[in-house]
């Protein structure tokens, strides 16, 4: 009974920190990707 519930609330957490970790990622990989836009355009020349 108890694994079972660990399994649940482990189900449940996983949605919520994979929310958590796509948006984390988002914040962190959009800056990022601006960066190299400006910066590249500036290495080729």
């Amino acid at each position: 009974m108890a694994d079972n519930d660990d399994d649940s609330l482990i189900w449940l957490w996983s949605d919520a920190e994979l929310a958590v970790v796509v948006g984390i990622w988002a914040l962190l990989l959009l800056p990022t990707v601006i960066w190299l836009a400006m910066t590249m355009p500036r290495r080729r020349r």
